[in-house]
């Protein structure tokens, strides 16, 4: 079982990416991936041409999915005798969104996993919703499926960014580097072009021209109000604009300078809120620490540190000190507790009392996700509930280390009519 014609068993991200080859089995059979699991499993900008065949949970794309699939199509015959479908064979709370199958190349006919088209409607660019047909897909209207850049050799107009700092001073200038610029010609910017950089709180705040090389280019940025900007960037010669925020705060920690032999100090809840903008560094705890308190008490509570995106990976040393009354409401969000998602991550020596956290999948009071990190001497109270993968410490655990640890937890599995809740540990 778990057969695909590029991926069998899919539990990370596969992005423009195709296969054509006709792929046979018996169950979770996909013309791409044959199990695509939950959560994890993230199918973007794909498709796939191959006929299909097996006995149970076959589809054109997906046989068996638990995951995401947004922006696909299929077009290969497809056979099977248990829950067959044009796009995905079967689909178990699943999130299918902007993918389509033909329906007479596929022979099926089914909906809710995947959107039944004709033979000329998938050679129309106006079929695929929301799809961008100008950085990742190309179409001949009216004459052929739609293709990658990547396969015609085009690079995709555009450019990424790089921050110096996500924690400003007011008053102090930053950088931000601007690389990988691709005009609508393809080619990397050269020379002089106007960039523009817009707060949603101070308005403009920097329009000039900046010299690029080889696509590449240095802004020097000041803020001086203190908050949260979003930081709007669009670059003369390039129709897409991105985006970045950065924290304009006065408050600085207690002291260090985040490397193992002097780990950043944390003595308040504004210090340890800071802790999200140094994902990689190391902390310590000096003083203990209530977080029932406004705004980390209001309406979703605190934010965890660490998300899908941008994962914790550094240290963390509570250095046995107490942080109470955590409070975090976000029950239709994954990766919640004190830290959200963590990568390589050490936490130790944290004592969590009295903490009521809400969340959706990957939930957990010290951590919604542990990945090949440890966890040592950590302690939590209080109660913790979710839908899926919840546990009073940690929601999952992914090839981490957990030991001498404890926690004194009331833990809750909510459903939803969907279907049951899954893996739920005190």
């Amino acid at each position: 079982m778990s057969v695909g014609g590029l991926v069998g068993w899919n539990s990370g991200s596969v992005a423009e990416c195709y296969a054509t080859g006709t792929v046979e089995g018996n169950q979770e059979i996909g013309g791409l991936v044959g199990n695509n699991y939950v959560y994890f499993g993230h199918l973007e900008n794909c498709y796939a041409t191959g006929a299909v065949s097996g006995d149970a949970s076959v589809g054109g794309m997906v046989g068996y999915n638990t995951g995401f699939v947004g922006n696909c199509y299929a077009i290969g015959a497809v056979e099977g005798e248990e829950d067959v479908g044009g796009l995905v064979g079967f689909n178990e709370e699943g999130e299918i969104f902007s993918s389509y199958y033909n329906w007479e190349t596929t022979g099926q006919e089914d909906t809710g996993k995947g959107e039944p088209r004709s033979t000329a409607e998938m050679k129309l660019s106006s079929t695929y919703e929301g799809w961008d047909f100008l950085d990742v897909w190309r179409i001949e209207e009216g004459q052929s499926y739609p293709v990658f850049l990547w396969q015609l050799g085009v690079l995709p107009s555009g450019f990424e960014l790089e921050i110096e700092d996500k924690l400003v001073k007011p008053d102090h200038a930053f950088q931000i580097r601007i690389f990988n610029a691709v005009g609508e010609d393809g080619k990397l910017l050269e020379g002089p072009h106007e960039v523009t950089v817009h707060s949603d709180i101070e308005d403009e705040v920097f329009k000039d021209d900046a010299e690029f090389v080889d696509g590449e280019a240095l802004l020097l940025i000041t803020l001086s109000t203190e908050g949260y900007h979003k930081l709007s960037i669009s670059v003369e010669g390039i129709s897409r604009s991105r985006q970045v925020t950065v924290a304009v705060l006065a408050t600085d920690f207690a002291g260090g300078s985040g490397i193992a032999e002097a780990p950043y100090l944390i003595e308040d809840a504004e210090q340890l809120n800071m802790v999200r903008y140094f994902p990689n560094s190391h902390f310590k705890l000096i003083k203990d620490i209530d977080l029932g308190v406004p705004p980390y008490n209001e309406g979703e509570g605190w934010e965890p540190i660490g998300n899908e995106d941008e994962p914790f990976q550094g240290n963390f040393d509570g250095n046995n000190n107490i942080i109470k009354n955590l409070t975090i409401n976000r029950p239709e969000e994954a990766y919640v507790g004190l830290f959200g998602r963590t990568v390589n991550a050490v936490l130790s020596d944290i004592k969590l009392e009295n903490i009521s956290v809400s969340g959706r999948n990957n939930v957990g009071g010290l951590a919604g996700s542990l990945e090949e990190g440890t966890i040592d001497f950590c302690q939590v109270s209080g109660s913790v509930e979710g839908k899926n993968r919840i546990g009073g410490l940690v929601g999952a655990n992914y090839g981490g280390e957990i030991a001498s640890s404890s926690a004194d937890v009331d833990v809750f599995a909510f459903g939803d009519g969907v279907g049951p809740s899954i893996s739920t540990g005190g």
